[in-house]
């Protein structure tokens, strides 16, 4: 008796890539900014050092929660532009 081979299941539509061009836009457009200013605060800590210590300690902790907010969009922007790539090779 022969048995009934089942056929092979049907190959995944095509991704068009928009969503992926998409993403990629939107997380250049984030990450872009958000670099641009973290530069900009790295120069300002920079020369804040030469200016003395004790005066950039004092400083650092007024700082911390504006660095922590750009470097968690700058993740977040870099992610986006991640997905976006990885959603391009599969297609």
């Amino acid at each position: 008796m022969s048995q009934v081979e089942n056929p092979p299941p049907p190959p995944p539509p095509p991704n068009s890539g928009c969503g992926a061009v998409a993403l990629m836009v939107i997380g250049a457009m984030i990450l872009i900014p958000s670099g641009l200013c973290t530069a900009v605060m790295g120069v300002g800590a920079v020369v804040d050092l030469n200016a003395g210590i004790d005066r950039f300690e004092s400083d650092l902790g007024d700082v911390w929660p504006f660095a922590l907010l750009i470097i968690g969009a700058a993740v977040v922007g870099g992610m986006m532009i991640w997905a976006g790539i990885r959603m391009q090779r599969r297609g």
